[in-house]
């Protein structure tokens, strides 16, 4: 047993010594049991946020909407709630979990608590919901993650589930972005993607998304879901876009809560995705975008023109590696020297002239030598007078 879970399990011995119950409660039960690494330990406790701060002095309510403390003990911080509003034993909190595999808990002794079959379910690996009707009207959002556990898990959606969640995804529209988006971000990394990507198609769910998101018709099933070859999220995000929208993200992506970082990185593949023929790079060009935008530029490119070409990947990487400079910092001159060197030159020039000095350098124009690329400065300002 980890030191994590060995010190979760005297956090609940020692809630039960104060007089109450508690319990270890959802996903992390759910990891316990598939042997998978835990990231979080949530605890349920038949207490009230109040009686759970006096008990616990240095713990703190992040924020006042939820009813839940965040506790230090030894070297975690673990989730601590009250039971459920509404109810008042375990078994009551936990029909108001979402899927049966959440519906599992941990008591202090190891004894897992599974009143609503989440132990048969793991083992069979499927996913159901205790009343789907009732949590995906509490929580449209579950029906999003129903799928995306899918895909993480590679877990089957059982019956009853799939149907309730099919007539009730038109709830999906009042979600904000930002909930959506969290959930696809998980989604478009799971080893299962592809298989949950293609029913997501056949049951059309990308048209119950809030209008702004929405596809102008529904997609074909003949899309090509498997982003594999696909490494980094801004790749993937970019295919997924790509299939939603076709020629049509550069409009609609931005209706997406993406970062700056992500946002640079959608311009640029979708800027490169106008030419169909092989993506050709010069020196300056490699520079300027970097070798780790340069590849996840290829590789969407390679995907949406069914065109995977590894070689070419390794050729362009080794013409980065083989350039004469990398970054700024690589040039033999720097702009304290230029001012040192040319004291009446104006400092708005001196972004310019290392601009310019890069360029030869990159293309070869002049060595990268402090006393030549002195002489290129020299040449270069008496030219532009």
């Amino acid at each position: 047993m980890s030191r994590k879970w060995e010190e979760a399990f005297s956090l609940l011995r020692y809630i039960e010594l104060l007089g109450y119950e508690a319990y270890i409660v959802g996903g992390a039960v759910r990891d316990y049991l598939l042997n998978k690494e835990e990231k979080d330990i949530d605890v349920v406790m038949n207490a009230t946020v109040k009686e759970i701060m006096r008990l616990f002095p240095k713990a703190k309510q992040p924020s006042a909407a939820f009813p839940m403390v965040l506790v230090p003990w030894k070297s975690l911080f673990v989730e601590v709630s009250p039971y459920r509003e509404g109810t008042k034993t375990l078994e009551e909190d936990l029909a108001c979990r979402d899927f049966t595999i959440n519906a599992l808990a941990l008591k202090e002794n190891g004894t897992i608590i599974d009143p609503y079959g989440g132990k048969n379910d793991l083992q069979h690996r499927i996913l159901r919901s205790i009343d789907p009707s009732k949590r995906f009207q509490e929580d449209p959002l579950r029906i999003l993650r129903l799928f995306r556990f899918a895909g993480e898990l590679s877990f089957h959606i059982e019956k009853k589930t799939m149907t309730t969640a099919c007539q009730l995804q038109h709830l999906l529209s009042s979600v904000a972005v930002e909930r959506i988006q969290q959930e696809l971000d998980r989604l478009l990394q799971a080893k299962d993607h592809e298989r949950v990507f293609h029913l997501m198609t056949k049951h059309h769910l990308f048209m119950a998304f809030p209008v702004e998101l929405q596809p102008e018709r529904p997609l074909p099933p003949t899309l090509c879901w498997n982003f594999h070859m696909l490494v980094t999220p801004a790749e993937r995000w970019a295919a997924f876009l790509w299939n939603l929208y076709g020629r049509n993200a550069n409009k609609k992506w931005p209706h997406w809560r993406f970062s700056k970082k992500m946002t640079r990185s959608l311009s640029y593949f979708f800027q490169a995705i106008q030419q169909q023929e092989s993506l050709s790079w010069d020196d300056v060009e490699l520079y300027d975008i970097g070798i780790e935008r340069v590849l996840q530029i290829e590789r969407f490119h390679q995907w949406v023109y069914d065109n995977k070409d590894d070689e070419k990947l390794r050729k362009v990487a080794k013409v980065y590696r083989q350039l004469p400079i990398q970054s700024r910092q690589d040039l033999r001159v720097n702009g304290k020297d230029v001012l040192t060197l040319f004291p009446k030159i104006e400092k708005k020039k001196v972004g310019w002239i290392l601009r310019e000095v890069e360029k030869a350098v990159l293309r070869k124009e002049v060595k990268n030598k402090e006393e030549e690329l002195v002489s290129y400065v020299k040449g270069k300002l008496r030219y532009e007078g």
